[in-house]
């Protein structure tokens, strides 16, 4: 079983990272839509992602 959470965790993980990607890469393109807050929701959901995908990989 532990396979399918490495799977869809990590699967899960990348999506999250992607999604924090897209806001801050549109942050970044268009300050004045989202400012500060955007490009740190970005960051915050990229390394979010990241932890989610390392920690669904490390289960045993």
């Amino acid at each position: 079983m532990a396979s399918g959470y490495r799977k869809y965790g990590a699967i899960l993980g990348l999506i999250v990272a992607g999604v924090g990607a897209v806001v801050t890469g549109y942050t970044i393109m268009d300050p004045s839509a989202l400012g500060i807050t955007g490009t740190l929701i970005g960051i915050t959901g990229i390394a979010i992602g990241l932890i989610i995908a390392v920690a669904a990989w490390k289960v045993d």
